[in-house]
């Protein structure tokens, strides 16, 4: 992210949520705190994880460590989401 703030690269972030690893306010903060010393981001845009892929996993006959997580809470997505935009982030769901 220093190295495409250096070049004026504009830039945007993909975040995932996922409960009980990045979905917390603290983390939100932190992001945001983080994000805003740099002029050429642009968006966040934030990806609710989900279990779609999980299939492909096991087509592949492969562990599928993520299987007991659900997709975070409408409420606490708007929160993460407010979280970035009182500190002047642009955000994208």
């Amino acid at each position: 992210l220093q190295r495409l703030a250096q070049e004026n690269i504009r830039t945007w972030i993909r975040q995932v949520l996922l409960d009980d690893w990045t979905i917390h306010k603290e983390y939100a903060q932190k992001l945001a705190d983080f994000i805003k010393n740099f002029n050429n981001v642009e968006l966040v845009e934030l990806l609710p994880f989900h279990q779609l892929g999980k299939y492909k996993w096991e087509e592949e006959k492969l562990t599928y460590q993520l299987g007991d997580y659900t997709a975070p809470k409408k409420a606490d997505i708007l929160a993460f989401k407010e979280i970035l935009e009182k500190n002047g982030i642009q955000v994208r769901l």
